[in-house]
């Protein structure tokens, strides 16, 4: 049985809150199509799904649920709630018609979890999965749902969806580099020196999008000190914790390499998709995105484009982990029909079904022998080689979320933009960290 160390009980956060954050990582906005409604049949399935009718993961949902009332014979009623789906069901929580199952972002069903909303998940885990002879957790790694646990210790989420965040390339521009990805931060510094003096741009970056902005200190300081340590950082209420040497020399190269004119020109007030789109067409080498940034790049690419990734590479001393981000199923706590919802979960954890994710809807499974998607190889290579996995940027936008756009991303951004050194930097979010616990303690 999946089972870890108890959270603490210190992330908090509203559902609601966290539905926006999570938003901004995935595109279109999706209405609540069809009867909002929960049935209270004895015998049949309530799903609720965070996707909206016609979109490809939509698709591949509902045609296992057309196999899963075929084979079961139970009756499935879906409704496309769209992006703000956990919204929706913490608010039928408050009058008891809740659905029997959900699919939406790990960080809500996590906020929702520690709100009471979501149950503890550890029998789905130990259930088997109709025609093979292996249980769900023998298919998820326990690596990518250890973060995502209730007081109770059994995961809240059974993901079929992982993104992370990583260094994308066109490998057919850059074929050294295709064939052996820098390895440590030398070796990348080397790398994108030469570029810069052949006249090349090594980085794109769309520098409104504040969260954007902040992947690059996020990977250096996640990679460099370990899963886990910002987040503790930022509750430290003293500040102190920022003052650590280890956080100053990944805050100096991410210094080093806005000094050096690394990034794009017009980056600090580029919109999102300007930059995107240069990069993609070959007018940059390097973007740092999360595993949909070749989605929708087939009219503005470069003719001949191959996407590559690599995470960012490791000074010394560094930790090889690997953010996995999930998108997956909870059962909500009042769900009438939790055994029927279990059963669809396990159903839709087969091999092929779940497979659709990736041949259909071009996106990563959990299940490492699904075949990933062709421009998503490099990015299963990398999580299956990963030593250990993080929350997206460390769970601070869902967590705390004031601390993060109130306190670290203006001190961020700063940064990012040249507009203060590293030790500056250091100095401004220990000081307003400290002030800001000051008046939240």
């Amino acid at each position: 049985m999946y089972s870890f160390k108890a959270s603490t009980g210190r992330r908090r956060a509203s559902i609601a809150g966290v539905a926006l954050a999570t938003a901004a990582l995935l595109s279109g906005c999706a209405v609540f199509q069809g009867d909002s409604g929960a049935s209270t049949d004895g015998d049949g399935l309530v799903f609720w799904s965070m996707w909206e009718r016609g979109e490809p993961q939509s698709e591949v949902l509902q045609g296992a649920i057309d196999e899963f009332e075929e084979e079961e014979g139970i009756t499935v009623k879906v409704q496309w709630a769209g992006r703000d789906v956990g919204t929706r069901v913490q608010t039928a929580t408050n009058t008891g018609d809740v659905p029997d199952l959900v699919d939406d972002a790990v960080e809500v069903l996590l906020a929702g979890a520690e709100a009471g909303v979501y149950q503890g998940l550890a029998s789905v885990y130990e259930r088997e999965i109709p025609g093979e002879d292996q249980t769900v957790a023998d298919v998820i790694p326990a690596e990518y749902v250890e973060p995502y646990i209730n007081d109770d210790g059994e995961p809240i989420v059974v993901p079929h969806s992982v993104t992370t965040t990583s260094i994308w390339y066109d490998g057919n521009k850059l074929p050294g580099v295709a064939e052996a990805p820098p390895a440590t931060w030398d070796e990348f510094l080397a790398l994108v020196a030469e570029a810069k003096a052949a006249g090349q741009t090594p980085f794109a970056a769309d520098g409104t999008i504040p969260d954007y902005n902040a992947y690059w200190l996020g990977q250096m300081v996640l990679r460099q000190m370990g899963p886990g340590w910002l987040n503790d950082a930022a509750h430290d209420e003293t500040g102190e914790a920022f003052k650590d040497p280890e956080f100053l020399a990944a805050a100096e190269r991410l210094q080093q390499l806005v000094d050096a004119g690394y990034f794009m020109e017009g980056y600090q007030g580029s919109k999102l998709p300007a930059q995107e789109q240069a990069w993609a067409a070959g007018d940059a080498d390097y973007l740092m995105m999360g595993s949909w940034a070749p989605l929708g790049k087939e009219e503005v690419a470069r003719e001949g484009a191959s996407w590559r990734t690599f995470p960012l590479p490791l000074a010394d001393g560094g930790v090889n982990s690997v953010e996995a981000n999930l998108l997956g199923f909870g059962i909500p706590t009042d769900a009438k029909n939790s055994e029927n919802a279990e059963k669809f979960i396990a159903f839709f954890m087969e091999k092929d079904r779940i497979g659709g994710i990736s041949s259909e809807a071009n996106q990563l499974t959990p299940r490492a022998d699904v075949e990933p998607p062709a421009d998503l190889v490099d990015v299963a290579a990398m999580l299956e080689s990963a030593e250990s996995a993080h929350r997206y940027l460390d769970g601070l936008p869902s967590e705390l979320p004031d601390w993060w756009t109130g306190v670290f991303l203006p001190a961020d951004d700063k940064l990012f933009f040249g507009e203060i050194t590293a030790e500056q930097f250091v100095d401004q979010l220990s000081q307003e960290s400290a002030e800001f616990w000051k008046n939240n303690g």
